[in-house]
């Protein structure tokens, strides 16, 4: 994602105006999708389809709320990910719980606290 993110962000945001810039948005989409794909299926297979759900959303909404730009979020969510997986590792080890499920309410616990600075940093408080 991080290689192709202009082509793709052109493609998703701009469709109609994506070929003018050398993109094509059918084979990017489709790309996306096949990477998506592929992690879902690798992901429910050991975690489960709801962990597989939080564990795809979680990190890329945190990036969102707290990135201007979308390298920024493509490397933000990268290294929230990471986090969450060790977050959530050591918590399991710990507290002897199930591993996917650790990793998972770790990474939306990252997203919480990313949500709440993103409302910090806008002026909105934390309800």
């Amino acid at each position: 994602l991080a290689l192709a993110h202009r082509r793709l962000a052109v493609s998703v945001f701009d469709r109609t105006a994506a070929p003018s810039l050398g993109a094509r948005p059918a084979r990017w989409e489709a790309w996306l999708l096949v990477v998506l794909a592929v992690a879902t299926v690798a992901g429910a297979r050991g975690l489960g389809s709801l962990l597989v759900v939080a564990l795809i959303l979680a990190p890329g909404a945190a990036a969102l709320s707290l990135a201007s730009r979308l390298p920024g979020a493509l490397a933000l969510a990268a290294v929230f990910a990471a986090v969450a997986g060790v977050l959530g590792l050591l918590a399991s080890y710990h507290w002897q719980t199930a591993a996917g499920a650790s990793v998972a309410l770790a990474a939306v616990a990252v997203s919480g606290v990313a949500f709440a600075i993103s409302r910090r940093q806008a002026g909105l408080g934390v309800p």
